[in-house]
């Protein structure tokens, strides 16, 4: 299992303040070991950071900070892998990219595929070892089907579609919770539980709605809100433009695992409170890219 985080908002803002909440769920507290990666987008391109480490392990909240780095999108994920042999590789983090109608798409997954899914991915070839990129390709060749073919415009409708049609296909498999973005539209299948956070965030000129995205509520908030499951959710703008329906449902041990690390994480507000005191005093506010 994997933990996710995302926001889209209206207007551009510093994503490292909402990540820093990731920090304490990186390892210390809850066993993400696996390594972690950020995309940020700047328009229809996306910067990737990636580590193999730990997030807890790393000397900085965010490997970003300024003016450069503000953005009105961005997808996190941070990995526990459960009983792999494999050493854990680049090629294997997320969230994973590909290009798609002259746009970044971006992808991370939180959930258990098996090994060999009967997608066929051959106009897109999976860089890494994992289920979660396989189905990834399969998710932009679905995308790529629905694309009209002046200028490569996609009506929403018909692109939710075919998402939510391939994304029934693959739940069948398996435990399917996803992020994916184009850069514009974030959209969020629930196939268990994923949470959701509206704020405001402001810039110089202008006011606009923020959503966060999570596995788990990583803030004390009451606002933080289930989406329902076996749904695809899409937002622009830091608003909700439209929500389906998919099939296929989780088997029950994954809700009863989801079940056990929420009253985990529940468990530990304090702990986590003590963590980041302790951080903040080592390390300070700073965000420099600097691994520990």
């Amino acid at each position: 299992m994997s933990g996710l985080f995302g926001l889209i908002s209206g207007v551009p803002s510093d994503p490292g303040t909402s990540f820093a909440l990731l920090k304490p769920h990186g390892e210390d507290l809850y066993g993400y070991a696996d390594g972690w990666g950020i995309a940020i987008f700047d328009g229809k391109a996306a910067r990737l950071f990636k580590e193999k480490r730990a997030f807890a392990r790393t000397s900085y909240l965010s490997p970003f900070n300024g003016e450069a780095f503000r953005s009105s999108l961005a997808i996190a994920h941070i990995n526990k892998t459960e009983n792999s042999t494999n050493p854990i590789t680049i090629a294997d983090i997320q969230p994973f990219e590909r290009e798609l109608g002259g746009r970044s798409w971006v992808f991370a997954h939180d959930g258990d595929l098996p090994g060999q899914l009967p997608f066929d991915t051959h106009t897109c070839r999976p860089i890494g070892r994992t289920p979660s990129e396989r189905a990834f390709c399969a998710l932009l060749m679905s995308a790529d089907t629905s694309s009209e073919q002046e200028y490569g415009a996609t009506d929403l409708e018909h692109l939710t579609g075919a998402l939510s049609r391939q994304i029934s296909r693959t739940n069948e498999l398996g435990v399917f919770n996803i992020l994916m973005s184009d850069g514009e539209l974030l959209f969020v299948h629930t196939h268990t539980v994923l949470y959701q956070l509206e704020r405001r965030v402001a810039d110089d000129e202008a006011c606009s709605a923020m959503t966060m995205i999570s596995s788990y509520p990583v803030t004390d908030d009451d606002d933080w809100q289930p989406l329902p499951s076996n749904s695809l959710t899409v937002f622009r703008g830091g608003q909700q433009i439209a929500q389906t329906e998919t099939q296929g449902k989780a088997p029950s041990e994954a809700w009863e695992r989801q079940r056990r690390e929420a009253d985990l994480v529940k468990g530990r507000h304090f702990e986590i409170e003590q963590w980041v005191r302790r951080h903040n005093e080592q390390f300070g506010d700073g965000m420099n890219y600097e691994s520990g």
